[in-house]
């Protein structure tokens, strides 16, 4: 049936002139039973998700609430996890309408903001050279920390490959006060241009 040239009419004429009735209740009952079991599947995966994603809400919440605003770290981080978080309420809104509507909108926003985040993070070794090179160690190794600890989690889940490693050996290249190398996403950036 899942075939793209599948005839349904075709299909339901056969069944109906080639089957009993104990025949063709059965191959309805066995129909259904799929139908049910997907849409089972289907409502258990998207509650597991939304679940998930009420727990990371919640949990950047939490931090947003005892970050201290005068902390210097704090005042790094803040526009990073407000976007994380403004992100994970739009998806978690996305997926409360797709549990009524059982639709999830995808579009071109989505990509755009997640090639932004890649692109704020590959850019991030770049900064903590200039805070470097302003005497800011403690401010550029603050910057660095949170985006090391993402560049790690993308690593462990096999998320672009080996760039991501040549973006962690370039970060802490970058806190030591070495210049950018041939695979830094400066160099690499302007390559490509």
């Amino acid at each position: 049936m899942d075939r793209p040239d599948f005839d349904a009419s075709s299909y339901i004429k056969n069944v109906l002139e080639n089957q009993s009735l104990g025949e063709l209740l059965r191959t309805y009952n066995g129909i259904l039973t799929d139908i049910r079991a997907l849409d089972a599947e289907k409502k258990a995966l998207v509650y597991d998700n939304y679940s998930k994603l009420i727990t990371a809400t919640e949990t950047i919440r939490k931090m947003r609430v005892s970050m201290d605003p005068l902390n210097p770290m704090a005042r790094t981080l803040d526009p990073a996890i407000k976007d994380i978080y403004d992100r994970a309420e739009e998806i978690k809104e996305e997926l409360r309408s797709s549990l009524k509507g059982n639709e999830v909108a995808v579009g071109g926003e989505r990509k755009r903001r997640a090639k932004e985040v890649v692109r704020r993070v590959l850019d991030t070794p770049e900064s903590v050279r200039g805070l470097v090179a302003e005497g800011r160690e403690e401010e550029a190794r603050a910057s660095w920390e949170g985006t090391r600890r993402l560049l790690e989690r993308w690593r462990e889940r096999g998320v672009g490959g080996k760039d991501v490693q040549a973006c962690i050996d370039d970060g802490e290249g970058a806190l030591r006060g070495e210049p950018p190398n041939q695979k830094t996403w400066v160099n690499v950036k302007e390559s490509k241009s």
